[in-house]
């Protein structure tokens, strides 16, 4: 119930409420190909964050953030294969596009 009420009473401010309907507006869409590249760019850059080589090892320094990363990598995958035909391609096309604005959150 507080969640609600928080969440209405910052949608109900005329900046706050434009703002977040634009980021609800884009997460619905299909990102574009320069949208695709950054977020690949930008997971593959925090996954990399997540290591450290030395002496041709890998010593890993954030076990948790790494598996928080790939957990969302798996779901993207997946939400590409769910259903099989037993959902709509629209459906599944907004699994998809939820999922991949998803991948590299933290």
């Amino acid at each position: 119930m507080n969640k609600i009420l928080s969440t209405t009473a910052v949608l109900s401010t005329p900046n706050a409420s434009s703002e977040a309907f634009k980021n609800l507006e884009q997460m619905a869409k299909p990102p574009t190909q320069k949208q695709k590249i950054q977020k690949y760019e930008s997971l593959l850059h925090e996954m990399n964050l997540c290591f450290v080589f030395f002496d041709d090892k890998i010593i890993p320094i954030d076990k948790n953030r790494l598996g928080k990363l790939l957990d969302n990598v798996d779901k993207w995958s997946y939400a590409h294969r769910v259903g099989n035909g037993e959902i709509s391609d629209k459906k599944q096309q907004e699994l998809i596009n939820d999922r991949f604005w998803q991948l590299s959150d933290k």
